[in-house]
């Protein structure tokens, strides 16, 4: 068994190293005009989501000469709604729902973009309320990651 486990996992080093895999947003994919950095990210009101959306930009906040430098003004607004109800009037299926007001801005405040981006997702009760709680928050860590893939793109052709 552990000898097919090491063939296995040396068949998918070399197919993944062979298909010719590279992340996205790779600067070897990205002529030099087009790689961003951002200076500041500001809040127009506090959410829970703050600090996800802080992770997810890190990488992109760099000091770089070349670079093309955005500010970023987000509006946060989260909503969870209860979708079914079972018979005795219990939640069966919740809707978590993420709208951001973007404005991507240069570096003299002067407004380059702005755009309402709205994400949601349903899902299922569960019994055990930690679990539940653990899978609203993948499930937010996730439609953020989305959103800041669409931010990011849509800063990359400005």
């Amino acid at each position: 068994m552990k000898k097919k486990l090491n063939i296995l996992f040396f068949l998918s080093i070399i197919f993944l190293h062979g298909c010719g895999f590279e992340p996205i947003f790779s600067s070897k994919n990205i002529n030099n005009e087009k790689l961003i950095s951002i200076n500041e990210v500001n809040f127009i009101n506090y959410s829970d989501l703050n600090n996800s959306f802080l992770r997810k930009f890190r990488y992109f906040q760099r000091d770089k000469e070349n670079f093309k430098k955005f500010n970023l003004t987000l509006d946060i607004n989260e909503t969870k709604k209860i979708i079914s109800k079972n018979k005795l009037g219990d939640p069966e299926t919740f809707n978590i729902e993420i709208i951001v007001d973007v404005l991507i801005l240069n570096t003299e405040n002067n407004i380059l973009n702005s755009r309402t981006i709205r994400k949601n997702k349903n899902y299922n009760n569960l019994d055990n309320k930690f679990d539940l709680k653990q899978e609203e928050n993948i499930i937010k860590n996730n439609i953020v990651g989305e959103i800041v893939d669409e931010i990011i793109n849509t800063m990359f052709s400005i």
